[in-house]
């Protein structure tokens, strides 16, 4: 007598099974049903069923709705992601430069760094 596995598949014991691991639906182990549509998808074939819902998915991914904050913390994640960036530019121009970054780069403003970067970048052609 096989396991309960072993029935399930159709191989061998008391399981209802034929045998080829189909259970009378014309499939195959493993062909289960295709989700999302079929062949009668929206006309844009891009798997929406529809223009508009396609428009709204990127509006929400646009306005950051999708990733559950606020426009004010996502202004935030910006002007944070944009200082880190300029951090880094201003420390590897000052690394190839052979000398150490300033003190207290973190707490300068976007427009301070913009500025420092300058800088930064003729300490390159000074050597």
């Amino acid at each position: 007598m096989g396991n309960c596995l072993d029935s399930c598949l159709g191989k061998g014991g008391t399981g209802s099974g034929s045998g080829s691991g189909s259970r009378g639906s014309g499939r195959g182990w493993g062909e289960g049903h295709r989700l999302g549509g079929g062949e009668g998808m929206g006309s844009g074939g891009n798997g929406y069923g529809s223009g508009s819902a396609a428009a709204a998915a990127e509006r929400r991914a646009a306005q950051g709705a999708g990733k559950g904050i606020s426009s004010e913390k996502a202004a935030s994640i910006a002007e944070r992601r944009q200082k880190d960036d300029l951090i880094g530019k201003i420390c590897h121009y000052y690394s190839q430069a052979g000398e150490k970054e300033p003190f207290g780069l973190s707490a300068a403003s976007v427009d301070a760094l913009k500025k420092h970067l300058a800088h930064a970048k003729a300490l390159k052609t000074r050597k």
